[in-house]
């Protein structure tokens, strides 16, 4: 008896089996690695707005400013001239799984022509979360400068 080349309905049903296992234990991963991209992607614009104004108030010799959308930093942000609110730059709005938070909380962040921020005179911190446990943390120097810290805990 000769038999022809290919697969038999037996094989076939274990190849999908075990592929349909394997997409059930991948599909929550997954899902933590596209927060984690959100929270990140989030993070970095942030951060390059507020490079942007401090870049901008040294080269303007003026006040420049990041300034939430409405208020709340979903809705996105903007680069600002602070004395005639004239737009350098701006953000588009943020996933609505994404949260930013800030402490204390701060209606917009400005920077002198020396570099340094305006107000408060303490450090401020930006935590950026969205579902998963782990997060980001904006550390906001009076000296005007960032920096970008893991977040293990105090995400919702």
């Amino acid at each position: 008896m000769h038999r022809s080349p290919g697969f038999t309905l037996v094989e076939l049903v274990i190849v999908i089996a075990i592929v349909g296992i394997g997409a059930v234990l991948v599909a929550p991963m997954f899902t933590d690695l596209m927060r984690s991209s959100r929270i990140t992607t989030t993070t970095n614009n942030i951060v390059e707005a507020l490079a942007t104004a401090r870049s901008e108030a040294i080269r303007q010799a003026q006040p420049v400013k990041v300034v939430p959308v409405g208020g709340n930093w979903v809705n996105g942000w903007e680069v600002q001239v602070s004395a005639t609110n004239t737009v350098i730059s701006r953000f588009d709005p943020i996933p609505n799984t994404i949260a930013v938070n800030a402490v204390p909380a701060i209606a917009s962040i400005e920077f002198q022509p020396s570099g340094m921020r305006t107000a408060p005179a303490l450090e401020s911190i930006l935590s950026i979360c969205g579902g998963v446990p782990n997060g980001r943390q904006i550390q906001l120097h009076p000296s005007g400068s960032s920096k970008i810290n893991s977040l293990y805990a105090g995400c919702p």
